[in-house]
């Protein structure tokens, strides 16, 4: 395949993706290496699994979250356990 082609398919997709997350996307959090480490090791505490790093991102940020009452329900995908 020619590296151009790739290059466009990418950039396209990467581009697709990004406006529909800028659509769906509330807020966001920051959240630092500290906060990322704290909640793999959770993780391993909690459900005795071992995930890759953005597992911990996204469950870094859901404990850094401030829910209130009203919101329903909160799904987290693990993954990564190799």
């Amino acid at each position: 395949p020619d590296p151009l082609c790739i290059d466009l398919w990418w950039s396209r997709s990467w581009i697709g993706h990004f406006a529909l997350a800028q659509r769906v996307i509330d807020e966001r959090i920051l959240i630092n290496e500290d906060e990322i480490s704290s909640a793999l090791a959770l993780i391993e505490e909690s459900e005795g699994e071992t995930v890759e790093g953005a597992a911990g991102v996204a469950v870094a940020a859901a404990l850094k979250f401030p829910f209130t009452e009203d919101m329903r329900s909160v799904v987290i995908v693990l993954c990564g356990g190799n």
